[in-house]
């Protein structure tokens, strides 16, 4: 394991009190796609990237997004990252999510919340998702690589 995880479901605890505080979405599979992002970008925290100049943790958030959400982040999601985990988001640093878990579903979880657009309910639409606004059609990663990576993990659905 990469990424400062120890063990698999350890994340997905994590990810699971991210959701906790930070919401579902309406159609509830925040969680599914947070776990899904990690599976598609990292395997699950398996595959390490040794680049200093790409994408940081076990979700890959890159710099720029990570400023973007810094920046973008609202006062009330900021309050309530800091009273469920005692995180002041103003004070993380890019290189913190290198080896912290925990911050790498936080900054995903912040990053989806910016999309107006609803976390599908399908696995196949949750990849059309995620290469739509997370790896961005300039990226390498494809739905079906994300469909591939995330294929035993909750189902087919």
């Amino acid at each position: 394991m990469h990424y400062g995880l120890v063990k698999k479901s350890h994340f997905e605890d994590m990810v699971m009190a991210v959701c906790e505080c930070l919401g579902h979405g309406k159609n509830k599979t925040a969680y599914n796609l947070i776990i899904e992002t990690a599976n598609a970008e990292t395997n699950m925290g398996k595959t390490e990237d040794k680049s200093i100049s790409n994408g940081h943790g076990i979700t890959q958030i890159d710099k720029i997004g990570f400023e973007d959400i810094k920046a973008r982040t609202r006062d009330k999601n900021k309050d309530m990252v800091y009273d469920s985990f005692g995180i002041d988001i103003d004070l993380v640093e890019f290189n913190d999510l290198r080896y912290n878990p925990l911050l790498s579903a936080i900054f995903t979880r912040l990053k989806y919340k910016f999309i107006t657009e609803e976390i599908p309910s399908s696995k196949k639409g949750r990849a059309q998702y995620w290469k739509k606004y997370y790896n961005t059609y300039a990226g390498k990663g494809t739905p079906k690589h994300y469909l591939a990576a995330n294929k035993s993990f909750f189902g087919l659905a």
